[in-house]
């Protein structure tokens, strides 16, 4: 029943992102473009956009990866598992996949001429994945290692398949934007 509700909110999770990304663009659009006048052009706001849901891409593949991974370990727990959530898991990973690349193209398209905005987008963006997972980090992977401990003690019965499985895929994603902040550096 707890990993239900962990699937459900990280389900949950990567909607607000998006959500906020529409809402943030529609303003920049229609309010923010035009008091900025040259400083702030759709140039600009295509490169923005385009790291956005590069970051958005990235979650939905994350979460992809996480119900692959806990597959995995539910095997290894010897555990049944749903044949739907290997088709949950293709298409969460093959969407995130997918979108990242055409949002790379579109990004390496319009950033000739904006060089300088698209190293402050991209500083920007690296930043912020670093910090969000980096948080996500330091509180799922002492709480999956918590779970097992659990369970090897025998205080619970249910395998921490889904919160190992979600810290492992987070901790991975993590350190990969970790050492790219290392290499702009």
């Amino acid at each position: 029943m707890q990993e239900v509700k962990i699937v459900e909110f990280l389900s949950l999770l990567v909607m607000v992102p998006s959500v906020l990304t529409v809402v943030v663009l529609i303003y920049l659009v229609t309010r923010g473009l035009p008091e900025r006048g040259n400083e702030f052009s759709a140039q600009h706001a295509l490169i923005a956009y385009s790291y956005t849901l590069i970051a958005l891409s990235v979650i939905a593949g994350a979460v992809g990866l996480v119900y692959f991974v806990r597959i995995g370990i539910m095997e290894a727990y010897e555990l049944d598992w749903a044949y739907n959530d290997v088709i949950l898991a293709s298409v969460l990973t093959g969407t995130g996949m997918v979108l990242s690349v055409l949002h790379l193209l579109t990004k390496n398209t319009v950033k000739s001429g904006a060089e300088q905005v698209a190293a402050t987008a991209k500083r920007q963006y690296l930043s912020w994945m670093v910090f969000g997972f980096g948080i996500t980090t330091l509180v799922l992977v002492p709480l999956a290692i918590y779970q097992a401990i659990q369970y090897y003690r025998d205080e619970i019965y249910t395998a921490p398949a889904t919160e190992i499985s979600v810290a492992v895929v987070i901790a991975v994603v993590w350190t990969y934007y970790l050492l790219r902040i290392f290499r702009e550096v």
